[in-house]
């Protein structure tokens, strides 16, 4: 069952390809809702805490108007829906619009977003922003030279939107999360928190908890005064020489192996 489960969502996740699709997090709404009897499972909102408060309250002030109306031009074709070369020229134009104006509203800092929260919703952004060109490419390249019409209509509107696309994410980077800023020692990523990581290391079968990992790692780790390594490795090498010869796990018939080793 977990196994079928792991592949119906890779196949609904594989085509349903942009994260931020509300048609995506319908069909997995439904899709988890449908197994909810069968696997006991949490509810749709509690597997994702990512994909409907924060997104409508962090995200969607970094990527809207413009990325829901691209991802719903990305979804017609996946459909198979008829889609001219000038409808998709004039929501291209548009979008590039709308990206280079949310580039200014971010760099005049009239978006008011600010603090650690808003870092992590920009970490978020920027992600989305990077597979939106992905997706985007993907989708040119499924009609380039196969209908000339659409692209001589395409074409330059959708070179000039991933130009665009590059620029916000270099913005969102520099204005909210700070990497290039002042430095580029900046490191922001998506906190998962405890329940998650509790997660990750239950399916990893690891027996321990975020704390007691901790513990381990602190417990373990021996401090060395500055230019103190060498002797500790010798240190290390040497247990590791007696342990070996005492429990005998590898011989030779070279004495000198234990010397040349060890050093």
């Amino acid at each position: 069952m977990i196994e079928c489960v792991r592949e119906d969502l890779r196949d609904i996740q594989t085509f349903y390809c942009c994260s931020i699709s509300s048609t995506r997090r319908q069909r997995l709404k439904n899709y988890f809702q449908g197994k909810l009897g069968e696997l006991h499972a949490l509810p749709y909102e509690d597997l994702s805490p990512e994909d409907q408060t924060d997104y409508v309250l962090a995200l969607a002030p970094l990527i809207e108007p413009f990325a829901s109306k691209l991802v719903a031009l990305i979804e017609r074709r996946q459909r198979v829906a008829p889609t001219t070369g000038k409808y998709a020229a004039d929501l291209l134009s548009a979008a590039c619009s709308d990206v280079r104006e949310k580039g200014t509203e971010i760099e005049c800092g009239r978006l008011g977003m600010d603090g650690r929260k808003s870092r992590f919703a920009a970490y978020r952004a920027v992600n989305v922003l990077g597979e939106l060109k992905y997706r985007l490419s993907e989708w040119f390249g499924f009609y380039d030279g196969y209908d000339p019409a659409f692209t001589w209509w395409t074409k330059r509107p959708h070179e000039e939107l991933l130009v665009e696309l590059q620029q916000l994410i270099q913005t969102v980077r520099k204005e909210i999360i700070g990497v290039g800023k002042e430095n580029d020692d900046n490191i922001v990523g998506q906190p998962v928190g405890r329940e998650g990581l509790l997660a990750d290391l239950d399916a990893e079968f690891i027996a321990y908890s975020p704390e007691e990992l901790i513990e381990i790692a602190d417990r373990e780790t021996i401090y060395v005064e500055p230019g103190q390594q060498p002797y500790l490795v010798h240190e290390l090498a040497e247990e590791a020489i007696a342990y070996v010869k005492k429990t005998r796990h590898v011989s030779s018939p070279r004495p000198f192996w234990i010397e040349g080793w060890a050093f």
